[in-house]
């Protein structure tokens, strides 16, 4: 038996790592407990529970999901610890924060205490979760370059737009709990955050008492055979155009093939990331769009790994790829690049690494594409990282914008200042008048110059602006 659970844990069939963090109120023990879980076969894990308050906590449970479970406590005492027996009945990986929550009978009366929440486009809340009491109060501060949207997350209602440089006083006026999250020009950022609203007597449940565990469990499946057909792996394509092709899959083994997973640069395939019931096939078709933007990337060959990944051996297959000498020096004919999401894409093939937004492990994946429309899937940290990017670049034109805004004022104060000095100039020396009339007139001449390049420069920078909001409108 002692070798059998070696050799498990030799091969890392499974690690299961919780980890607890709790200063006061539950705090749970046991942090490094390892076990193995299959699909479709629950496994048990323990932990230690202890209440370190002077209070007894009630109806000790862990939070509503879909993973794991233990019974219910109905009452730990103060200082008493006590072992606790669940089960974890996950049939997929996970990696995942539960909190183990008690209630306790309070009477804290009102505090009156007001909560500043700074709101930041690039760094979320300055301040996520948290509890209050009934009568304090929440002033979301936007300190984003721009008006902000807070959302109820519950309802998915807005509850208010907070302009650019100002603020939104929150009552607290009733118990329950708050969860929001904050929009720009429609785009969520930063965290959803959870504001617990408790009674000022009464049963409560207070997030700051509960024990928070980290649990990181890998599901393992029963592995499986596959078999493959593929009819070419070399292909001749001109630069700026794209070739479609098509494989076969065959689940040849026992199992359920799970989660099949294709990648290779300069591929979008029909299919991806599914499951193959044994004895069964499935044909992939796929483009391959070479990202060659350039003439000396041209006459050249190049060879392109596919990799086949699951509960199986991995696979790779390569396909050897010619691209024809054509000169790119002025060729501007993009029809073949469907859109700004399919040039980011090849952006991302191309400098995999200069964008945070270009993320190796989770590909853009086309379904179904035509000349016509077509899907497109982007992992969440893909499209926080273009959105930031796109934002960023606002935020730098609307700086610029200002300055222009700011040198175009001072020309005009200037101007009312040479105004007014000619003014003065007429009434006391109007003898003078002829005399200065073709001064005058080439004073105006220049001023006029310096205004007409003040408002191209200005309108230059507009249109900057209102290309960049057709994109942020993407």
């Amino acid at each position: 038996m002692k070798n059998k659970i070696t050799l498990l844990l030799s091969v890392s069939m499974s690690i299961f790592l919780l980890s607890f963090v709790s200063s006061t109120g539950l705090i749970a023990s046991n942090l490094n407990y390892t076990s193995t879980k299959y699909q479709g076969i629950n496994t048990s894990y323990s932990l230690t529970l202890t209440n370190s308050e002077i209070f007894p906590m009630y109806n000790i449970s862990i939070e509503n999901n879909n993973y794991l479970y233990f019974p219910i406590i109905s009452e730990l005492s103060p200082g008493a610890s006590i072992n606790i027996n669940g089960t974890i009945f996950a049939n997929t990986s996970f990696n995942q924060n539960f909190s183990i929550k008690g209630i306790y009978y309070t009477n804290i009366g009102n505090s009156n205490n007001t909560y500043n929440v700074s709101v930041d486009f690039y760094n979320g809340e300055s301040i996520c979760n948290f509890a209050t009491t009934i009568g304090d109060k929440v002033n979301f501060i936007n300190n984003v370059n721009d008006d902000i949207t807070l959302r109820n997350v519950l309802t998915n209602e807005n509850v208010v737009t907070i302009l650019k440089n100002d603020s939104y006083l929150f009552n607290i006026i009733s118990s329950g709990s708050f969860k929001y999250y904050f929009l720009r020009l429609g785009y969520p950022f930063g965290d959803t955050c959870t504001i617990t609203m408790l009674p000022t007597t009464g049963y409560v449940n207070n997030p700051n008492y509960d024990a928070n565990i980290l649990m990181n469990v890998n599901v393992l499946y029963s592995p499986t055979i596959l078999e493959y057909t593929f009819l070419e792996n070399n292909y001749t394509i001109e630069a700026m155009t794209k070739t479609d092709g098509v494989f076969s899959i065959k689940n040849i083994g026992n199992n359920t093939a799970k989660n099949i997973t294709l990648s290779s640069d300069w591929f979008t395939f029909s299919s991806n990331n599914f499951d193959l019931s044994p004895s069964l096939s499935k044909a992939i078709s796929y483009t391959i769009t070479p990202a060659i933007l350039n003439t000396n990337q041209t006459n050249q060959s190049y060879t392109k790994q596919l990799k086949i990944e699951g509960n199986f051996n991995t696979t790779t297959k390569d396909f050897n790829i010619f691209i024809p000498y054509k000169n790119l020096t002025n060729y501007n004919d993009l029809s073949n690049y469907d859109s700004l999401i399919s040039t980011l894409s090849e952006i991302c093939n191309l400098y995999p690494n200069k964008y945070s937004w270009c993320d190796n492990t989770s590909k853009v994946i086309i379904y179904n594409s035509s000349n016509d429309t077509f899907n497109m899937t982007f992992s969440a940290e893909q499209v926080k990282g273009i959105f930031e990017t796109v934002f960023s670049m606002k935020d730098s034109l609307d700086v610029n914008n200002n300055y222009y805004k700011e040198q175009l004022e001072l020309l005009e104060s200037k101007l009312n200042e040479t105004a007014s000095a000619n003014n003065v100039s007429y009434q006391v020396k109007s003898q003078l008048q002829q005399n200065n009339d073709l001064s005058i007139a080439v004073l105006l001449i220049i001023s006029l110059v310096l205004i007409a390049g003040t408002i191209t420069v200005f309108i230059f920078y507009k249109k900057k602006e209102d290309k960049l909001k057709d994109v942020t409108r993407w």
